[in-house]
């Protein structure tokens, strides 16, 4: 159970403020050095060293920027791989709007201020979360974990969950070192009643207490469409996301050239096959109400399905 401690929020603002000063400092340099790669042209890409890279990305560290950091060791160095010039222009344009919108934050509404500085680095410290964030109660389904990996090689656990009477989308991140197992907050396959405090970003969240556990019931699901236009918001409001959840009604496995999942009305989003096969050992191919993490990127990936009965297999 997390206990919340007492934090004193004028020192908390200072130190924000400070914070951000610093940070700002950073990305004015990242602004100047990513119009000098637009200067130079994508044709020296594949000329550079990775040192390039990582000079920009030590200085972002300096600055108190990680997240910022960690855009930059994202683009594709070297401009190997297919379609490479995509790739960089769309990770270079995602860095210019980080760079105009955290320059511009005083601009911006208070959630949309929270993204940017979670997303150039600025994180808030538990015990703030569970002093002054936003709390929310409700039965919150657990509906899938999915590992990631930081670009400092920490790996990460993401924990979806979504409101059943609130039907809001929350979301805890668990990092560890290689070669050790997460821990957790919420176990798959169940569902728990209580209350979680939100980050400033609306989005990520923390337990705050013993909370009420029991197998996790079917949520309601919609079609492609509908997982598409839910993305769609969720991008608008934080266009770095790299993932995000969706929950699929009738959704059954499909192959045209590579495997994809189809709703009911023959619409279908491409798969990421790591659970594949577990995916159609427990379907047998058949339709069923699918939770999964959507990417552009990877493609979709099953985390919890529920069969007919209402039943409820982790992947």
């Amino acid at each position: 159970m997390a206990a919340a401690t007492p934090v004193d929020p004028e020192k908390a603002a200072a130190t924000l403020r400070a914070r951000e000063e610093t940070v700002a400092a950073g990305i004015e340099e990242l602004r100047v050095w990513l119009n000098d790669q637009v200067d130079s042209g994508l044709a020296e890409v594949p000329r550079l060293e990775y040192g390039h890279w990582d000079r920009m990305a030590k200085r972002l560290v300096d600055a108190k920027a990680g997240g910022a950091a960690g855009l930059v060791t994202m683009l594709p160095q070297r401009g190997g791989g297919e379609h490479w010039p995509d790739r960089v222009l769309e990770r270079l344009g995602l860095l210019h709007l980080l760079v105009d919108g955290y320059l511009s934050r005083d601009g911006v509404d208070e959630r949309t201020r929270a993204v940017l500085r979670s997303r150039v680095g600025i994180s808030t410290r538990t015990e703030e979360v569970l002093s002054s964030g936003e709390r929310v109660k409700d039965t919150w389904r657990v509906l899938g974990h999915r590992e990631g990996l930081t670009p400092d090689g920490m790996r990460l656990l993401r924990t979806w969950l979504r409101g059943a009477e609130s039907d809001r989308w929350a979301l805890t991140l668990t990092f560890f070192r290689p070669g050790e197992s997460p821990e957790p907050p919420f176990r798959g396959g169940i569902e728990v009643e209580g209350e979680l405090a939100f980050h400033p970003d609306g989005l990520r969240a923390v337990r705050t207490d013993a909370m009420t556990e029991r197998p996790v019931s079917c949520p309601e699901g919609g079609d492609v469409e509908a997982a598409l236009d839910s993305y769609a918001l969720a991008l608008a409001a934080d266009p770095w996301l790299e993932a995000w959840p969706v929950v699929l009604e009738a959704a059954a496995p499909a192959r045209e050239e590579r495997w994809y999942l189809a709703d009911r009305n023959g619409a279908a989003l491409p798969m990421d096959t790591a659970t594949l096969w577990s995916h159609l050992a427990v379907t047998g191919g058949r339709p069923a109400t699918v939770a999964a993490e959507w990417s552009p990127r990877t493609g979709l990936t099953p985390m919890t399905l529920w069969d007919e009965d209402g039943k409820a297999t982790v992947l």
